[in-house]
């Protein structure tokens, strides 16, 4: 009897140290391997989950300078939710990576995350195409960087309030002259975040618990709340033919909006970042008489930022 309970204990021993993850995706099994991390080095749809699930960090960044993989990109995360332990997830490198919105909520279970980062290079090169992430059930988020492209986060759980949560949405961009050649500027490019939250209105309103809420932008990119996210193309491109003229100026801007979308707040910041000035409910038209000769950005309706150069 003894001899048969021994054999049982050395099997179930066996069976726990043999126990492993499905990764489906071959490319992301790739990457476990370029990161010393899958153990067994081999491509075979499985990691010891021994190997995964007391790792704190998952950092693609370190995997610069190996070739991109364009035609075969990590579409599948499946696995992912065995790394129990994952506090900071950077999927920012130089390895394709293309999530549908069926997958939005691929890092849902990893419910000790902390910190994610899924922005595009710098240089404008797409490596992450995406247009929707699900944050929802992530209690412990403290920073999302999501920099360079048109997205929906949905962090709208009515459990959490995600206190202290920062958001990064800065794009790239480039400012060319208007269609009539004037001195004006318009936007060629211009990212927007939908944020899906529980209370759209006590956010834009930064009411608790967003006034503990840090959303980083620039001239490039706009953001704007909701409980029903609509990214569509054309909602969009109504946003961004809202205008300013003259510009330069010397004292009065007036606004070009062909679609007649409700202005009930603007704030000019300056070079720094520095809010200047504040404006609810204007007219048509305000006054920049008393600001210095330099650059500024026109945020309206905490949404789109424009440039404006001052004289």
């Amino acid at each position: 009897m003894k001899k048969f309970l021994s054999l049982c204990i050395i099997s179930f021993g066996l069976l726990t140290q043999a126990q492993t993850t499905t990764i489906l995706d071959q490319n992301f099994e790739q990457a476990l391997i370029d990161l010393n991390i899958d153990s067994d080095a081999t491509i075979n749809g499985q990691v010891l989950t021994a190997d995964i699930e007391n790792l704190v960090e998952l950092d693609f960044s370190s995997l610069d300078g190996i070739d991109f993989q364009y035609l075969s990109p990590i579409t599948d995360f499946t696995g992912i939710e065995d790394f129990t332990a994952l506090e900071i997830i950077n999927l920012t490198g130089q390895r394709y990576i293309s999530i549908s919105e069926s997958n939005a909520d691929f890092l849902n279970q990893n419910i000790n995350l902390k910190e994610i980062y899924m922005y595009e290079f710098d240089g404008g090169a797409v490596h992450i195409e995406f247009s929707q992430l699900d944050v929802s059930q992530l209690e412990l988020l403290e920073y999302i960087d999501i920099r360079g492209g048109q997205r929906e986060l949905i962090i709208d759980n009515p459990n959490f309030d995600y206190s202290g949560i920062t958001i990064d949405i800065r794009a790239n961009g480039l400012l060319r002259p208007s269609a009539d050649n004037s001195s004006s500027y318009s936007n060629s490019f211009m990212a927007h975040t939908c944020i899906k939250v529980n209370d759209p209105e006590d956010a834009v309103n930064q009411n608790t618990p967003y006034d503990t809420w840090t959303i980083i932008d620039n001239e490039f990119s706009s953001y704007s709340f909701s409980s029903n996210c609509n990214l569509s193309q054309t909602n969009i491109e109504k946003i961004n033919r809202i205008n300013i003229y003259p510009n330069p100026v010397e004292d009065i801007i007036k606004f070009s909006n062909p679609h007649q979308i409700k202005i009930n707040h603007i704030e000019v910041f300056d070079i720094n970042g520095k809010s200047v000035k504040n404006f609810n409910n204007p007219n048509q038209k305000i006054n920049l008489s008393e600001l210095k000769s330099g650059l500024y950005f026109i945020k309206i309706n905490r949404i789109l930022n424009l440039k404006l150069l001052k004289q």
